[in-house]
Parts: C-alpha cells; sequence; structure tokens
C-alpha cells in the first residue's frame, strides 16, 4: 500500500470513528430528548455523506491545498466543498445533542476557518485547470 493510500485510510478512520465515539460519549452522559433526536438527524447523515465525499475524492485529499486532479463526480458534481461542509454539520450535530449554544462561537470561528481554506484550494485548481474549474464553480454551490 502506497504511503498516500495509508495516509487517506488513516484520516478515513480518524475521521469515522472519532464522531461515532464524542456521539457514544454525549449519548451516556447527556439525556436523551427531543435535541438529541434533532441531533443525531443531522450527525448520522454528515456521516454517510461526508465519508462517501472522502472515497470520492480519493487521492486528491490533501491537507494542504494542491491541485492535483479536479474532481468532478458523484457528490462534487453538486458541492465544491463536501468534506468540510458535511465536517461542519457533524459538529454542529454534536453541540445540538449537548444543547451548548456557546460551542456555536468556536464552531463559527471553524467556519470562517473553513471558508478561508476553501477559497485557497479555489485559487490552487483555478490557476492549474483554468477555465475547466471556473465552469466548475458556476455549475456547483460551495
Amino acid at each position: 500500500m502506497a504511503e498516500t493510500d495509508k495516509f487517506h485510510l488513516g484520516m478515513m478512520i480518524i475521521g469515522i470513528i472519532g464522531p461515532l465515539a464524542m456521539l457514544y460519549f454525549i449519548l451516556r452522559r447527556y439525556p436523551v430528548d427531543a435535541w438529541t433526536f434533532v441531533g443525531l438527524a443531522i450527525f448520522f447523515p454528515s456521516l454517510v455523506l461526508w465519508t462517501i465525499a472522502h472515497f470520492q475524492l480519493g487521492k486528491s485529499f490533501a491537507v494542504k491545498a494542491h491541485a492535483r486532479e479536479l474532481v468532478t463526480r458523484g457528490i462534487y458534481s453538486k458541492i465544491r466543498h463536501p468534506i468540510y461542509l458535511f465536517g461542519l454539520l457533524l459538529l454542529l450535530s454534536l453541540i445540538i445533542c449537548v444543547r451548548k449554544p456557546l460551542w456555536l462561537v468556536p464552531w463559527g470561528m471553524i467556519v470562517a476557518m473553513q471558508i478561508v481554506r476553501a477559497k485557497k484550494e479555489e485559487r490552487a485548481l483555478e490557476d492549474k485547470f483554468g477555465e475547466a474549474f471556473r465552469e466548475y464553480k458556476r455549475k456547483t454551490w460551495y
């Protein structure tokens, strides 16, 4: 298995086990009520879609902005940054489950950081793929 494949697999495992572990501890500590079900209704679809987006991105996944390939299939045919979007929704779902509205402040800062990160990625993609990326951007959301 190549180093990039190992890295990608490791990120996938952490990305799935981490939120599930957090959810487990939250459900053990906090009462299960309507807020819990709202959080879970966001949590599970977000985790599934985050995982699918990771698989669809494949070897193009990187921590820093790199333009290896312009991925436009699957979820990426509708959303340019599904990993960021569904990751943010995962965090939001956990905040809802614990009923800590003040945690929305750091969550908002993370949203801002992800927007900045997405813009850096888009610059790198536009530099490498030019008009193909601009056309893709016109057809997709975030």
